[in-house]
């Protein structure tokens, strides 16, 4: 049982408002009734134990608790253990280490994994796939037109990214976006520049941060009308073989829309 949203972020957040009001209301008589929803809402959980934005994992995070607390007081004492290939591994869940998280890495892939549970009390099992794609299609909500190209005539003069973006709904606005740019191996963003860019009334860039080899930039909102900027990097370390970056455009409050970009390589060799 779940709200099929335009959001996955908004229907979590329907989904947590929706278990506090019937635990709230009803206590204990609700626990069983609104199980699909507090499954489905589970599911939706990242590898981190989050959800997709800071809200919608506040009121889910509160909900969960919530529900947990309505269960049985008896102690929890749990054993699982779990086999797969090449691995064995045991898990001891009691009330000294009950708010602590318990992983372990699958080594072989594919793979059938057993799990074997004895013991009192509720727990969750959650596994999590992460893997690469080549290539992404575009995204249902927004526009974003990538060139890479360099000032200047020499192949080794500083990089430029000319991004023009949209909001693909006709006469509506978005939250606040952000753009996260992931700089190619070697490269570091032009800061001077991002602070020149800010100060361009007609892009109304609202701030900048810089997160390890990304810089994300953030919009107050963006419409049906184009916006285009350029952002400047600059080598800090000579690279062979520079291999392609992304871009990403998604909004802020609502993740779950999303864009994402394959940035093209910026070749340069020097010698």
């Amino acid at each position: 049982m779940y709200w099929d949203g335009d959001s996955k972020s908004v229907s979590v957040e329907t989904a947590g408002y929706y278990i506090l009001s019937r635990t709230l209301l009803e206590g204990r008589n609700s626990v069983g009734s609104i199980l699909p929803v507090i499954r489905w809402i589970a599911q939706q959980r990242n590898s981190q134990g989050g959800f997709i934005s800071t809200q919608d994992t506040v009121v889910a995070l509160q909900a969960l608790a919530h529900y947990s607390s309505l269960l049985s007081t008896t102690p929890i004492d749990i054993g699982l253990v779990i086999e797969s290939d090449e691995l064995v591994k045991g898990f001891k869940v009691d009330s000294e280490n009950k708010l602590v998280t318990q992983s372990a890495q699958i080594p072989v892939l594919p793979a059938v994994v057993d799990l074997q549970a004895v013991g009192d009390g509720c727990a969750l099992v959650q596994f999590s796939l992460r893997y690469n794609v080549q290539r992404v299609s575009g995204g249902e909500f927004f526009d974003m037109n990538i060139n890479v190209a360099r000032l200047g005539s020499s192949t080794c003069n500083t990089p430029k990214i000319d991004i023009c973006m949209r909001y693909k709904v006709p006469d509506q606005m978005t939250n606040m976006v952000v753009v996260s740019i992931k700089m190619p191996s070697g490269y570091v963003p032009d800061e001077w520049k991002l602070y020149e860019l800010r100060s361009n009334t007609e892009v109304q860039l609202k701030r900048h941060e810089l997160d390890g080899n990304q810089v994300n930039l953030y919009f107050n909102e963006l419409t049906n009308e184009q916006k285009c900027f350029t952002v400047f990097i600059k080598s800090e370390t000579e690279v062979e073989e520079i291999k392609p970056a992304s871009i990403k455009l998604y909004d802020y409050y609502q993740p779950g829309i999303i864009y994402r970009k394959i940035n093209p390589r910026i070749l340069c060799h020097s010698r």
